[in-house]
């Protein structure tokens, strides 16, 4: 139950998204750094469970930025597509294309076909409505005859025309994603979330905050949680939809096949007790603890801040390592900082 939560509301970051990725402990997953050549200008984690070893969240030193949530679909027959979602974010971050262009080019050439249901935010920094200056340099202002500003939201589940929605596009827009569809207001995380937000930016600019201590300040949001403990008194079906209701996910053992959810990708891994029926389960009402194999949660944390001279601040925390041991305070962290290329 991974959330994004982006906010244009403080006056030195007019962008600043955070994340929270959700996942079985145990998916390997690299810590976030730049790629290989050729495509070293991009900087992401990477998902190493799948051939593609795609990414859910990814910046370029030129701007580009993607975000990626998949869709939680109840009864779903299939978990995971064919097609990994993180190649999405790849062939965002490597192209030169329009976001209109790309997406259409992707809907026609049929490289959203077998990919799992998601909500993709993307667009290019600099192009965005609240660099006002930078925007008008790129013919991105809102206006007749100018491309909308602002990252545009891509889905699988709904229909691509050539009207995309745009976000982030002015000051002072607070708006958290997760994994329901784009605009539904029904999760109590996304509600909560934007709320979250919002107080905290407000909070840090009237302290004055540096850079540090906002970043520490938003790990607090997203560390908000609000999912109570497992007392035996409800399937455990219904107790894992509780996710939806807190930005933090709190490690605990989430049965893949017989939790029903889709938006939570069964590990591959052989020998994790997950990947036969629900025959295998003695109860399939009752967490299996016998393993770390099952364990799900806040895997990962980021940060990405974008100040007006166009200076990127990127911070990931780890919390977990790949033998699904906490990782202590500090020392899953990671931290870049660059300069927009060709932003003056």
């Amino acid at each position: 139950m991974c959330i994004a939560i982006i906010t244009t509301s403080h006056p030195k970051y007019p962008f600043i998204l955070i994340s929270n990725r959700d996942e079985y402990l145990c998916r390997p997953t690299s810590p976030a750094a730049y790629w290989d050549p050729p495509h070293n200008h991009i900087l992401s984690g990477r998902d190493m469970e799948r051939p593609a070893h795609g990414t859910w969240l990814g910046i370029t030193k030129g701007g580009r930025i993607a975000c990626l949530t998949n869709f939680h679909e109840e009864d779903a027959k299939v978990v995971k597509g064919a097609v990994s979602r993180g190649v999405i974010i790849k062939n965002w971050l490597t192209t030169d294309e329009k976001p209109e262009e790309w997406a259409k080019r992707l809907v026609e050439d049929g490289e959203l076909e077998g990919v799992g249901g998601f909500t993709l935010m993307y667009g290019k920094l600099g192009e965005l409505g609240i660099w006002d200056k930078k925007s008008a340099e790129n013919g991105h202002v809102n206006g007749e005859g100018k491309r909308p500003s602002g990252l545009a939201i891509l889905s699988n589940r709904t229909t691509v025309g050539s009207a995309l929605p745009y976000i982030a596009g002015k000051a002072n827009q607070t708006i958290a994603v997760s994994n329901a569809p784009f605009g539904d207001r029904t999760w109590r995380k996304v509600i909560d979330g934007e709320a979250l937000l919002e107080t905290a930016i407000k909070q840090s600019v009237d302290a004055q905050e540096d850079e540090d201590r906002l970043i520490s300040r938003l790990l607090k949001v997203l560390s908000t949680d609000a999912m109570p403990a497992y007392d035996g008194s409800e399937e455990w079906k219904a107790y894992t939809r509780k996710m939806q209701k807190s930005v933090f996910v709190r490690s605990f053992p989430l049965q893949g096949p017989s939790s029903g959810i889709s938006g939570v990708a069964t590990p591959l891994r052989t020998d994790s007790p997950l990947k036969g029926s629900e025959t295998e389960q003695e109860n399939p009402n009752v967490p299996d603890t016998s393993t770390k194999a099952g364990l799900y949660g806040t895997q990962k944390q980021t940060v990405i801040l974008a100040d007006n001279e166009g200076k990127v601040t990127y911070f990931e925390r780890t919390l977990f390592d790949q033998d699904v041991n906490p990782v202590p305070k500090g020392l899953g962290d990671r931290k870049y900082e660059f300069k927009i290329e060709d932003w003056e």
